[in-house]
């Protein structure tokens, strides 16, 4: 199966990889119906298709049943490798290093939240994304799966298509870190540098608008916060939650500074985040406190780099773990 994203509607679109081959020239958008012409898609696979074959999902319960609701939900989208237990899981996750996992809170001798804290400490495992599914679902239940490094809380009983969204969000974010870790591989250039050169804000929006395209549709369906913004830490683009939790409409958060909404502040914050994802590829998530709104927020950022490696803004994937 691979995945692509609308240009015009931004809508996530599944199709058998067989089609390409084919000597079809248009498809019809799953979402917004648009024409949309074969050749543009397989020409451009690096920025629009994402096979998610390629991708590998580590899946960790102790639950028989619910493990194999999982696998049967996900094998035809995902290669799958499966842990029955936290100890099982910590050696899969080092030997088949998997893109994401899919790992549950209650389990027998260790827990999930250990395992996760496990995984976050190994240089080897710790660039994993980890979602927590589990029956739990209070706010203090999210709050301790975040803190432990999680970038996402899945209650059960598990929504599938709330599942496939937030599952292939965070792999998209995974694809742009991954970018950016080559791209510094690539380059000897000093961060002070990538960042005078993308001084262009209006090259920037562009840019960060074609990212928001494809993210759009499948950002809707998630519960957490996410912020779209463009290198000058102004916000462009903002999902459904956002506008809910900070009671305000899309159009009047857009041209915001991140640190104004998470902490209600004129001035960016000590322990900002971005500067930390742009020093090191792995960042821990920090709180943010907006004593304005009377809310605390778990924060997690990751950097957006265009095709030629250029810093072009940031993604905020945020969730309240104040209960207010």
């Amino acid at each position: 199966m691979i995945v692509f994203f609308c240009e015009e509607c931004g809508g996530r679109n599944v199709l058998d990889p067989k089609i390409l081959n084919t000597d079809a020239t248009r498809i019809r958008c799953q979402v917004c119906k648009d024409q949309i012409p074969l050749n543009q898609i397989s020409a451009d696979t690096s920025k629009n298709i994402i096979n998610t074959t390629n991708y590998k999902i580590l899946l960790v319960d102790d639950d028989p049943f619910s493990l194999k609701l999982l696998y049967t939900l996900l094998k035809s989208d995902y290669k799958l490798v499966v842990a029955l237990n936290g100890i099982e899981a910590i050696k899969l996750a080092t030997e088949s290093k998997p893109d994401l996992i899919l790992l549950d809170v209650m389990m027998p001798d260790m827990d999930g939240y250990e395992v996760c804290r496990k995984l976050k400490t190994d240089v080897k495992t710790r660039h994993i994304p980890i979602i927590f599914v589990s029956s739990m679902d209070e706010v203090t239940d999210e709050h301790r799966g975040l803190k432990a490094g999680a970038v996402d809380y899945i209650a059960k009983p598990i929504s599938f298509i709330t599942a496939q969204a937030r599952i292939a969000i965070h792999l998209e974010l995974k694809r742009q870190r991954d970018i950016y870790k080559k791209q510094v591989q690539k380059s000897n250039r000093s961060i002070k540098k990538l960042l005078q050169k993308s001084s262009d804000v209006m090259n920037t929006y562009i840019e960060v608008q074609k990212f928001k395209l494809r993210l759009e549709h499948a950002s809707d369906a998630v519960d957490a916060i996410i912020l779209l913004q463009n290198a000058a830490k102004q916000i462009v683009w903002v999902n459904e939650t956002a506008c809910k939790t900070f009671q305000m409409k899309r159009a009047e958060l857009i041209g915001k500074y991140c640190y104004e909404i998470f902490h209600g502040s004129d001035m960016p914050c000590d322990n900002c985040p971005e500067l930390q994802t742009l020093i090191d590829a792995y960042a821990k998530p920090v709180e943010a406190r907006n004593i304005k709104m009377n809310k605390t927020f778990m924060l997690r950022h990751s950097p957006l780099f265009d095709e030629a490696g250029e810093f072009i803004g940031g993604v905020h994937v945020a969730k309240e773990i104040s209960g207010s």
